[in-house]
């Protein structure tokens, strides 16, 4: 919107997710970030709808970033953030990116991942984070956008260091 002379808006029934793109990921960019998905996942749907046959009732909420601190930094500076906010669980982000450093995913749709409803499991991908975050962001919206394809279900024959 930015850039744009008009300003646009979406109906929330209409927005499946929202990705927030950092340059550098610090506290203050992910504090900015989470702040900004939250506002989103914070508006309520008059009531969720039915495409391809399945409900949609939530918005899928993700980070992309070029680059970071280190994992750790990052981990503490998230829970630190979320503390400050008050960010109920369902307005957190569902998944982290930083290029070719790591991903960071939230309630995955399978248990495959061995986490617990709260939290958020780091993924050491390497070079390999594209490839991993497109799937995972497609496979969490609600609506599908391919029938064929459920991230989680292959996850865990992939060989990827859990942080």
């Amino acid at each position: 919107f930015r850039y744009s002379k008009y300003l646009l808006f979406y109906p929330i029934e209409s927005v499946f997710g929202v990705c927030e793109i950092k340059t550098t990921l610090d506290k203050n960019t992910l504090k900015q970030a989470v702040e900004n998905i939250q506002s989103v996942k914070k508006m309520v749907l008059s009531q969720p709808t039915i495409m391809a046959g399945e409900f949609h009732n939530r918005v899928f909420g993700a980070v992309f970033a070029f680059d970071s601190s280190d994992i750790p930094t990052i981990k503490k500076n998230l829970l630190e953030i979320y503390e400050e906010l008050k960010t109920p669980d369902e307005e957190k982000i569902d998944l982290n990116c930083v290029l070719n450093k790591f991903i960071a995913v939230k309630n995955p749709k399978s248990q495959e991942l061995n986490t617990t409803e709260n939290d958020t499991q780091f993924l050491n991908t390497g070079t390999q984070t594209l490839m991993y975050f497109v799937p995972i962001m497609i496979d969490g919206f609600n609506h599908p956008i391919s029938q064929e394809f459920n991230f989680f279900k292959y996850i865990g024959k992939v060989d990827i260091p859990i942080i």
